[in-house]
């Protein structure tokens, strides 16, 4: 329901960087600046639609960050800051940051080269 969110992601001017956001309290990815990365299985059946978790998704980016970040699924403990990491052989900065607003509770990962 939520898929208006990638879009405007994607209208962001993010310098050449990537941001994501995933449900704090189960690790599911909700949106990316790409608008090709899937945040849900079995987009063609609503009936079995299920959410892609952050570390599972076919993104080569977003599951390794969601790995390094998150290890254990635990996105309700990853702090607000901005770290430098190694990521796909590339030094990345990343931002995470908490996202709540009207009942949302998402966790914000921008990675920039």
């Amino acid at each position: 329901k939520l898929w208006f969110l990638s879009g405007h992601l994607a209208q962001l001017n993010l310098k050449g960087g990537f941001l994501f956001l995933v449900e704090r309290a189960t690790g599911a990815l909700v949106a990316a600046s790409d608008t090709a990365v899937k945040s849900i299985k079995n987009k063609d059946n609503p009936d079995i639609a299920e959410p892609i978790l952050a570390e599972e998704s076919e993104h080569p980016l977003i599951q390794e960050i969601a790995t390094l970040i998150a290890p254990d699924g635990d996105w309700m403990s990853v702090p607000n800051e901005a770290t430098e990491h190694t990521v796909q052989d590339k030094r990345q900065f990343l931002l995470t940051f908490r996202f709540e607003f009207y009942g949302l509770d998402f966790q914000g990962v921008y990675a920039v080269p």
